[in-house]
């Protein structure tokens, strides 16, 4: 996927890319708009992509700020932005191909967010206050993330990624957390379709409180197939989380802190399990006369990974997935229509 990508962002650019001069406002800050394909150039002071336009960076740096003004498009291939980015109402931001953000990324209303490959040095913030009609999505793939993430509506994956700080996904759709490094905690709350974590290292103390829907914390089972273990460095804590026509499972983890929590419908269960701290959690009965037992009590093997396993992280994955390649290939398109001298000019002012 990367490098067609790549291919169809170089093939907009590349013709144009020796062409990019950047008009300088004749009063006040620095600011550029974008409408169309930029190459290697430098952008000094801070850039719009204005309300409908689409912008696409290739090897491009911003020494500013960045905004994505309302149903705008911004790609960013290997390009630079000195500070941070800020995406409005229905409007989308994706960064791949070792593409840096010294800022944060933040979005209020946003389509969505989407970075591979590539390193935001601050937080990213996603927000839908405004309760639009599409919720908005945060995908973080093979990306470094120097602060940490707080989401608050929508769809949140993080794969195969590190975030330095503490994860928050709540109020929204779902959070699943695979193959990746969280460095200061996890925090999902109020979920409508709870959550998947697999092969993960967390670090700092860590919540699943009032989802509505499946959680999969660890093994194989009705989100999908996981074969390794997932650390936590802190406590993990699950309540109020209600599941009635799903699941809710804990297997194959490692807990360095205590394994707490209450007010759990149904109750989890699990196996493969080791809680170095106490076991304060109720866990669904072993057997068949419905005692309770403790994660301690039950097997130490894991549940294997079965054909019979649902694929619902598969399902968003690629739901998310059309999402991204549908608007790319839309602002690809704009900005190409866009002739090359047009493409960088400065703001208007006032």
């Amino acid at each position: 996927m990367s490098t067609k990508k790549a291919a169809l962002v170089a093939s907009a650019a590349l013709a144009a890319s020796s062409l990019f001069l950047v008009a300088q406002p004749a009063s006040g800050a620095l600011v550029t708009t974008c409408r169309g394909a930029a190459g290697a150039v430098t952008v000094p002071g801070d850039l719009v992509v204005p309300r409908n336009a689409d912008c696409t960076l290739v090897g491009t740096t911003v020494t500013g700020n960045v905004k994505v003004d309302a149903n705008a498009d911004l790609l960013l291939e290997g390009a630079t932005v000195g500070g941070e980015i800020y995406v409005t109402r229905n409007g989308y931001v994706e960064a791949f191909g070792g593409s840096t953000v010294d800022g944060q990324v933040r979005g209020r209303d946003a389509f969505g967010v989407f970075v591979e490959e590539s390193n935001i040095g601050g937080n990213v913030l996603q927000s839908s206050p405004n309760t639009t009609a599409t919720e908005p999505f945060t995908y973080l793939f093979s990306a470094a993330v120097g602060g940490g993430l707080d989401s608050s509506a929508g769809e949140v994956i993080i794969e195969s990624t590190e975030v330095a700080g503490a994860v928050s996904a709540r109020n929204g759709e779902y959070a699943d957390i695979i193959d990746s490094v969280l460095g200061a905690g996890l925090t999902v709350r109020n979920n409508a379709f709870g959550a998947f974590v697999c092969e993960s290292e967390i670090y700092g103390d860590s919540l699943f409180r009032d989802n509505k829907s499946t959680l999969q914390i660890g093994g194989s089972g009705e989100a999908g197939a996981c074969d390794g273990a997932s650390y936590w460095g802190g406590n993990v804590t699950f309540t109020g989380n209600t599941a009635t026509d799903t699941g809710f499972d804990i297997t194959n983890n490692i807990v360095a802190g205590n394994l707490t929590g209450s007010g759990n419908d149904p109750l989890p269960t699990g196996a493969g399990n080791r809680v170095r701290g106490d076991i304060t959690l109720e866990f669904a009965a072993a057997d068949d006369e419905g005692a309770r037992v403790s994660l301690q009590s039950q097997s130490a093997e894991s549940v294997e990974t079965g054909s019979e396993a649902a694929v619902v992280v598969d399902e968003r994955v690629a739901e998310v997935t059309a999402k991204v390649e549908s608007r790319r290939a839309s602002a690809l398109a704009g900005a190409a229509a866009v002739p090359s001298a047009q493409a960088l000019s400065p703001a208007p002012q006032g």
